[in-house]
């Protein structure tokens, strides 16, 4: 049975890959044990004045008992963008991070996805954000 650690009141779900993973996001950090099927986790930025840009850091660590393959990495969604430090194969141990930017210029909701494509199984991440002036 996984087990779920949940810091914070945000909505999410397990993240898992061959090796087992954790993903950490400031203030949620969540542990899954290896399942070896897709994950999905969601991010709300809240309310942002337009035209301003906010961030989120992803974390991931590969926690054993091998190695991660990241197969690759996308970011979907015309408001948000990514920076990501992650290499192809993430060691037992070792952390890599991705950063996400919300950044409108448009007034309104907007939605997008982040993607961790790994060796056994996907997390997916689901952004929300909303604009005012």
């Amino acid at each position: 049975m996984r087990r779920l650690f949940v810091l914070a009141c945000l909505l999410v779900a397990p993240l898992s890959s061959f090796a087992s993973v954790e993903i950490q996001q400031q203030p949620v950090s969540v542990m899954a044990e290896p399942v070896g099927q897709d994950q999905y986790l969601s991010y709300n930025f809240g309310a942002v004045f337009l035209n301003s840009r906010t961030s989120i850091e992803f974390t991931l660590t590969a926690r054993g008992p091998e190695a991660t393959e990241i197969k690759r990495i996308t970011i979907s969604g015309a408001m948000y963008d990514a920076t990501s430090n992650c290499p192809a194969v993430l060691q037992v141990g070792q952390t890599c991070s991705t950063r996400v930017y919300y950044w409108p210029t448009m007034q309104g909701p907007h939605w997008g996805d982040l993607n961790f494509y790994l060796n056994d199984g996907n997390i997916y991440i689901r952004l929300f954000g909303d604009t005012f002036r």
